[in-house]
């Protein structure tokens, strides 16, 4: 059992396998939207892969998808910041990227308080 935090609901317990993707909410993207999400496609491919069309589906099933994407953006960007200037094992970038909560993300546009980048 996973321990889910939901609006409205507070704290539940969950079955992993129950977990059904939400209905797709917006058209699909324009050519220059689908052009940013394929930068950050292209920024955790290595840590986060998943193909284009797979990116797009999650997205339009966010109700404001320009939110997550900016969320992404700065995902992409302070996880490429972190890496890129030196040489780490694959597992390691896993390792790396998994290291800070996805709540860390959206607070933190540059890098995040325990990375050694600084």
């Amino acid at each position: 059992m996973l321990q889910v935090l939901l609006p409205g609901l507070g704290l539940v317990r969950v079955k992993p396998g129950s977990f059904k993707p939400g209905d797709v909410l917006h058209q699909p993207f324009p050519p220059a939207a689908l052009e940013v999400v394929s930068g950050i496609k292209e920024g955790l491919d290595e840590v986060h892969p998943q193909s284009l069309a797979k990116w797009e589906e999650d997205l339009r099933r966010v109700p404001r998808p320009e939110v997550e994407v900016a969320r992404w953006l700065r995902v992409a960007d302070a996880y490429q910041r972190c890496t890129e200037w030196r040489e780490l094992s694959p597992e390691a970038k896993r390792d790396y990227y998994r290291s800070c909560p996805p709540a860390r993300w959206r607070r933190a546009p540059k890098c995040w308080a325990g990375c050694s980048c600084r």
